[in-house]
């Protein structure tokens, strides 16, 4: 998704080392042993791709049981995933002009995925792109095991933290090329509560936009494909 979706999820590679050392820290207990001691530079490549392909297997059967509806996602802890972001348009006006399609509309469900979230928004209004009565999108943000399987963490894009069912805005996402939408990176997402406009940290035209109506953010957009 023009490289929207370039995760190095080091969370993976890290748990799928301990998991194949069988590794128990913490508590007094032992500190881990070096599992590559003794063995030759092939055995460990070998030994490290197995641990990261169980981890893995993992991981899918966790998300295949996953069952979005039985948690109360709003009290679940947050931690930041390690993404590569593409850097934003120079203007919001340029960046309302690069993407595909721009609504505004509220979340109505979610689909937390390995590689990301399909996020599918109740439409208000089409400011640009085929009018629609909803639109499914993917980000990044997604959800995780906690490190002993027993819960689930919130894991953060540090672009735009995972959009939640209720959750308001103008959302300016990009085509993937292959039929599908992705929220743009940093500057796609325009939250709306009671104090106005919210950007999220990294976005550049905060600025200029957060704490704007929601009207005169629409119109700003507007403006922009004039």
């Amino acid at each position: 998704m023009k490289g929207r979706l370039r995760v190095a999820l080091l969370t993976v590679t890290a748990a799928a080392l301990l998991i194949g050392a069988g590794v128990v820290v913490g508590g007094g207990k032992p500190l881990p042993v070096n599992p590559d001691k003794g063995l030759t530079e092939d055995q460990v490549i070998q030994r490290q791709a197995q641990a990261r392909a169980a981890f893995e297997d993992r991981l899918a059967a966790w998300f295949k049981n996953l069952d979005v509806a039985k948690l109360d996602l709003r009290s679940l802890p947050h931690a930041e995933r390690l993404v590569s972001l593409e850097p934003p348009a120079a203007t919001f006006a340029d960046a309302v002009r690069e993407a595909s399609v721009v609504v505004t509309g509220t979340v109505s469900s979610i689909s937390p995925q390995e590689d990301g979230t399909i996020v599918t928004l109740t439409v208000d209004a089409t400011l640009k792109g085929a009018t629609t009565s909803s639109v499914s999108f993917m980000q990044v943000s997604t959800l995780r095991p906690t490190a002993d399987w027993s819960g689930t963490i919130i894991a953060d894009s540090p672009g735009t933290p995972l959009l939640l069912p209720g959750t308001q805005g103008e959302f300016l996402l990009d085509d993937s090329g292959v039929g599908d939408l992705a929220l743009q990176d940093v500057a796609g997402a325009y939250l709306f509560d009671a104090n106005g406009v919210k950007t999220q940290p990294l976005n550049p035209f905060s600025q200029q936009l957060g704490g704007m109506t929601r009207d005169a953010l629409v119109k700003a957009t507007e403006s922009a494909l004039k």
